[in-house]
């Protein structure tokens, strides 16, 4: 997954001229705001600290937003997309943690990070996730059968909305021992992998630098080449939720949220 080595390319980057364009996959969506969330695994929870400044700062505006996201990028863009409260999603992440007593485990989070991923997202999301998701989310896989990216933005269900999700952010072997994610039929993998392997973030996940891309931006938080994948302690995670808050307030500072998103 991208991790603060994309900032000076990816993260906060100005859109181009918003414009109607056909996407490949998915669905033809009219020109509006776009917010896309980029990998950096437990680096989600900085990019949640992004969302809940633009969730306070925009309030229901974002509902006309469009939202893309691949792996853990595409949990930040589904909680975006679906309204849920940062804080409360911390209050049930962590209670899950000491439910599957995940501190006490010498490997942390491998091999369990998948069900509880599940879990959490089930316990958060509203029951019309879905219906709030379909065409307006586009969440990203890379297709083990074409190894292409794919978009997806077709969501039946919560529980498919939800195996999307865990389609983007599988990495093989390590969510849940197995090397790949299957999805209505066929298999994924995570939607970040070749991009941490190219430094850059896909044109098919920022829309041609059409949409604000958020990602890790704290040196202070730099994780090194596997941190993204360790756990962190509260502490530690609630540090990087006011971390990625301060980055949007500077954000806003600058003028940038109010060129790409409007005002209140």
């Amino acid at each position: 997954m991208p991790t603060s080595r994309l900032a000076s390319q990816a993260a906060a980057t100005e859109p181009k001229t918003r414009q109607v364009l056909p996407d490949n996959e998915g669905s033809h969506m009219e020109s509006a705001p776009q917010l896309t969330g980029g990998g950096g695994g437990i680096g989600f929870w900085w990019e949640a600290g992004v969302v809940k400044y633009l969730q306070q700062r925009y309030g229901s505006s974002m509902g006309a937003w469009q939202m893309r996201g691949a792996s853990a990028g595409a949990l930040t863009a589904t909680l975006a997309a679906c309204s849920v409260n940062v804080d409360k999603a911390f209050d049930c992440a962590q209670r899950l943690a000491q439910e599957h007593r995940l501190f006490e485990r010498s490997i942390g989070l491998t091999g369990v990070w998948g069900k509880i991923v599940r879990q959490w997202l089930d316990e958060v999301l509203p029951a019309e996730a879905a219906d709030l998701c379909r065409n307006r989310l586009k969440i990203a896989v890379r297709d083990m059968h074409t190894f292409k990216l794919v978009l997806l933005d077709q969501f039946d269900s919560k529980a498919e909305l939800v195996d999307a999700n865990l389609a983007s952010a599988h990495i093989p072997f390590f969510l849940d021992w197995k090397p790949f994610a299957v999805y209505r039929g066929r298999r994924y993998v995570d939607g970040s992998l070749q991009d941490a392997w190219r430094g850059k973030h896909s044109d098919k996940l920022t829309d041609n630098g059409r949409s604000l891309v958020i990602t890790l931006q704290d040196d202070k938080l730099d994780m090194g080449r596997f941190g993204f994948v360790k756990l962190k302690d509260p502490k530690e995670v609630k540090g990087m939720i006011s971390s990625g808050y301060a980055y949007a307030e500077r954000l806003d500072a600058a003028g940038t949220l109010a060129r790409h998103f409007g005002t209140r």
